[in-house]
């Protein structure tokens, strides 16, 4: 029985993994660090943690990555005021979640900072029953233990939450955890994700 449903935010609630895209190049750029297009892609899911611990070493270099983070949060927040959307349903299956008494959880590798600062710039405050982000665990996806958090903050066993994860990293953390997952194609084709229970193109094919 379906008892809470944990979301993803980057790429599931919120169209941003281009903005995303967007801020990383433009960050890249500015302090002449080198990695691929195709490689960014691949790190989607992961804590900025450890993409820039990862940027360090495939450039050899000692960034401090703390700094790196905030200048990245700086410039998310001026693009994201004038581009951030929701995609398509979002509300109103949060809406439905609510209405039928289900759990709900957002479970990020964002920093909650960031997470805040969404929840506030697109009405969202006070729609989730629990938020874990990226400072509440040791490792983060493909790791589980970001999911098995929300669980434990909610009160209710793995076996009984959905997770909805647009990334590769993040439908293998959610297996990982024992929990069904839905795999939404907002970031990657449905072949890449694979691994989910179901694979949808929106959240208008999900319903309690």
């Amino acid at each position: 029985m379906v008892k809470a449903v944990i979301f993803d935010m980057d790429g599931v609630i919120i169209d941003s993994e281009g903005l995303d895209m967007e801020v990383k190049q433009a960050l890249l750029k500015e302090f002449k660090l080198k990695i691929s297009k195709k490689k960014i892609i691949e790190k989607t899911g992961e804590t900025a943690r450890d993409f820039f611990a990862y940027v360090n070493k495939l450039n050899n270099t000692n960034f401090d990555v703390e700094m790196l983070i905030e200048r990245k949060m700086s410039l998310q927040r001026k693009i994201f005021r004038d581009k951030l959307r929701l995609f398509p349903y979002v509300k109103e299956f949060l809406r439905e979640l609510k209405k039928n008494k289900v759990k709900i959880a957002l479970a990020s590798s964002s920093r909650m900072e960031k997470i805040e600062f969404v929840l506030n710039l697109l009405r969202l405050r006070g729609k989730f029953d629990v938020i874990v982000s990226a400072d509440d665990v040791k490792k983060g996806k493909p790791n589980p233990e970001i999911f098995l958090k929300a669980a434990k903050r909610l009160r209710i066993k793995p076996k009984d939450c959905v997770v909805i994860e647009d990334s590769v990293h993040g439908v293998r953390a959610a297996k990982r955890a024992k929990m069904y997952c839905i795999g939404v194609t907002n970031t990657f084709s449905r072949d890449k994700l694979k691994e989910a229970d179901l694979v949808v193109e929106s959240l208008r094919e999900v319903s309690v």
